[in-house]
């Protein structure tokens, strides 16, 4: 089951495809997908966490820079580094992949 899930994840496969493969019907594909994706997210409070005090924030910039030179970064998600120079901000402003700006 995991195994499914996880191709669904890399590839953002077409899960008939991805039934084909491992010999289940697209049904049981999205059941399972559904299923390993509910338990992971009840184990998310217990492995994923943001900095919540002044301390840790200046800990993970440290960190950040250490490890790669990225700077003023205290969390990533996702694993997606963009770096955004800012000059105006826009309250409708939002920022996606590829530091594409979008407006909503």
């Amino acid at each position: 089951m995991f195994l499914i899930t996880l191709r669904v994840y890399a590839t953002g496969g077409m899960l008939r495809t991805i039934g084909d493969v491992y010999g289940v019907s697209t049904a049981t594909v999205s059941k399972v997908v559904s299923v390993v994706t509910y338990f992971l997210a009840r184990l998310g409070k217990q492995f994923i966490s943001f900095p919540k005090t002044p301390d840790e924030h200046l800990k993970n910039k440290q960190a950040f820079y250490d490890i790669a030179k990225f700077h003023q970064v205290i969390s990533a998600l996702d694993c997606t580094h963009v770096r955004i120079i800012l000059y105006v901000w826009k309250e409708a402003m939002v920022f996606g992949k590829g530091a594409f700006r979008y407006y909503h």
